[in-house]
């Protein structure tokens, strides 16, 4: 008889198969929940709409500082 199969060594392995169990089935189910992924689908949606406003947005701020730049020069 190995020292593994009987005793608290026993017990102590014998648990620790359950613990890995346990995890492999949580993490098994974790991959198959899919309502996580959609939130991440919509995070990626808003930074890439986040990313194009401020692509606009600099294009159109340094065109706005020259028109009113223009104005500035033509009251003075």
């Amino acid at each position: 008889m190995s020292c593994f199969q009987g005793g608290w060594v026993g017990a102590v392995m014998s648990m620790m198969g359950q613990v890995m169990a346990v995890l492999v089935l949580r993490f098994l189910q974790f991959l198959k929940n899919e309502s996580g992924s959609t939130a991440i689908e919509y995070g990626v949606i808003a930074a890439g709409i986040s990313i194009a406003i401020m692509t606009v947005m600099q294009s159109l701020g340094s065109r706005l500082i020259s028109t009113f730049m223009k104005f500035q020069n033509a009251l003075d």
